[in-house]
C-alpha cells in the first residue's frame, strides 16, 4: 500500500511517500508568496521537484494547520452549526467557504476550524479521494487511539503558533493554539497551562513534534529551558518527529 502523506500549513508543506507504513521519501518546502494562485503554483513546483507528480498513491492525507480552531462537544454542534460557532470564537470576517469541521467520534467532539479555499481546490482536483483534516483532529485521533495509561502532552510548535494537547488518566484534558517568538514563550505558556489545569507536580509524557515552518534551533532551546524548571521534574520530555506522519494514517485506515 503506497501513501502519499501532506502536512500543510500557511507558510510550509511537507511531501511523504511510504510504502507499507515504512517512510520512502521525504520533501518540505517553504511558501515564499502567500496568495491564492502563488500558491497552487509554487505546490505544482513541488511536486515536480519532488518528483510526485507522476507517481501513483493508494492513499492520500492531508493535514491542515491553522491557528483559528475551535473543539465543541457534538451535543453542543448539533443544536448550533459550525458557522455560528466559528464566529462565535473568532469573529464573522472569515468566508463561509473557508469554515469546515471534522467529528472526532473517539472524544464525541466536533473540530470547527478555518481552511482556505485554495487547499481543497487544489488537491481535490488531484487527488479526489484524499482526507483533509485539520492537523489537531488527526493528532487526537491517534493520542487516544491506544492505551492512555501514561498521560501525555503533546506540543507541536508551527512558524508562529504551537499546540499544546493535554490527556490526563485517559481523559482529554485541553486544547489550545498559543503564539510564541521564542522557547521562552513556549515555556511560559505550558507553565501557566499546567498551573491552570492543577496538574503541577503530576507525571507525565511530553511529546515534542516539530510542525511544518518550525524553527529547526527551536526543540535544542526549549529542552535547556524545559530541565532547569521545577515544575516539569515530573514530565519526560520525549522527542517524535513523525507523530504528524503517523497520525495520518488513524484517518485513512
Amino acid at each position: 500500500m503506497n501513501h502519499l502523506a501532506i502536512e500543510l500549513s500557511e507558510s510550509s508543506v511537507k511531501f511523504t511517500s511510504l510504502r507499507e507504513n515504512i517512510k520512502v521519501n521525504e520533501y518540505s518546502f517553504e511558501f515564499y508568496d502567500r496568495t491564492e494562485n502563488r500558491y497552487k503554483e509554487q505546490l505544482l513546483q513541488c511536486l515536480e521537484d519532488s518528483g510526485l507528480k507522476n507517481q501513483s498513491f493508494d492513499e492520500h492525507s492531508i493535514s491542515w494547520f491553522s491557528s483559528k480552531t475551535s473543539l465543541v462537544p457534538m451535543p453542543i454542534f448539533a443544536e448550533s452549526n459550525a458557522l455560528d460557532i466559528f464566529s462565535l470564537s473568532f469573529g464573522a470576517d472569515t468566508p463561509t467557504s473557508d469554515i469546515d469541521y471534522n467529528r472526532i467520534p473517539e472524544n464525541n467532539l466536533v473540530n470547527v476550524f478555518e481552511i482556505p479555499s485554495w487547499v481543497k481546490s487544489f488537491f481535490v482536483l488531484r487527488y479526489p479521494r484524499a482526507v483533509i483534516q485539520h492537523e489537531s483532529t488527526m493528532i487526537l485521533r491517534q493520542l487516544f487511539a491506544g492505551s492512555m495509561f501514561q498521560s501525555k502532552i503533546v506540543v507541536i510548535p508551527h512558524s508562529q503558533n504551537f499546540i499544546v494537547l493535554m490527556a490526563y488518566e485517559g481523559k482529554f484534558q485541553f486544547y489550545s493554539i498559543f503564539d510564541y517568538q521564542s522557547a521562552e514563550d513556549i515555556i511560559y505558556n505550558l507553565l501557566f497551562t499546567l498551573q491552570q489545569k492543577d496538574r503541577v507536580g503530576q507525571a507525565a509524557d511530553l511529546l515534542w513534534c516539530d510542525g511544518v515552518g518550525s524553527n529547526s534551533n527551536l526543540l535544542e532551546n526549549f529542552e535547556a529551558l524545559f530541565v532547569r524548571v521545577n515544575d516539569f521534574k515530573t514530565i519526560k520530555l520525549k522527542k517524535q518527529q513523525d507523530f504528524i506522519l503517523n497520525s495520518h494514517q488513524f484517518c485513512v485506515s
